[in-house]
């Protein structure tokens, strides 16, 4: 199984560096990017009881605070380097000039550490990317690319804040993990003038009409 290990970096805070994991969790940190990687590799070995040199596949991803205590979080891949770039720098350059009303709408779906969290993502990634470093308890906010600019869309998963049921029609949850942020977007996002919410579980997923605000559920 991968592990996916978020560092968050913040010069408020000592150390610099502190990070989280998933699904095996680790906590830690460490002054410099290279001491808390050094920590998390130690703290997984210890945790899955085998040697450094054998550790399962791990995806890094980083986050910093931008403003108003809203974070970014991309993943460290060389792949779509310098789209994701570009789309890395314009987000930091928008997020301190959005209105005081579009803030909040941030602050209304939060990660597990009670914080905006907008994960990049391109359209070439896959879904599953996205979906594997939110736990159980995270709600985050997604961006892309648009022809545009920028924009995003909130992803719930079950335990998160503000999650709502549904018994409507029932959708493929493999085949939302297999499909790319493009077509994803595409079918469940930019597609639905009117807007609906989207269920994932684990045993399938549930398309229904939206409520007063949109988000994506993800089990």
């Amino acid at each position: 199984m991968t592990e996916q290990v978020i560092y968050a970096r913040d010069l408020r805070y000592q150390p610099v560096f502190q990070y989280y994991s998933m699904p095996t969790s680790c906590v830690g940190g460490g002054d410099t990017m290279p001491d808390a990687r050094a920590s998390y590799h130690a703290a997984l070995a210890d945790m899955i009881d085998v040697d450094e040199a054998n550790l399962p596949p791990i995806v890094e991803h980083v986050e910093i605070p931008v403003v108003d205590d809203i974070w970014i979080r991309t993943v460290l891949d060389e792949r779509g380097g310098r789209e994701r770039h570009n789309a890395y720098l314009l987000l930091q350059d928008v997020l301190p000039r959005l209105d005081d009303v579009t803030r909040k709408e941030l602050h209304s779906a939060v990660a597990a550490t009670g914080v905006p969290v907008i994960i990049l993502a391109l359209p070439d990634d896959p879904m599953a990317l996205v979906l594997d470093q939110m736990s159980p308890y995270d709600a985050v906010w997604m961006a892309f690319p648009t022809a545009e600019g920028i924009s995003w869309a909130p992803l719930y998963n079950p335990l998160a804040e503000g999650v709502q049921a549904s018994d409507n029609e029932m959708l493929d949850a493999g085949h939302v993990r297999g499909m790319t942020v493009g077509e994803f977007v595409d079918d469940y996002i930019m597609s639905e003038a009117e807007g609906f919410d989207i269920e994932i579980t684990p045993h399938g997923a549930r398309r229904y009409p939206r409520a007063d605000s949109s988000h994506l559920v993800f089990g």
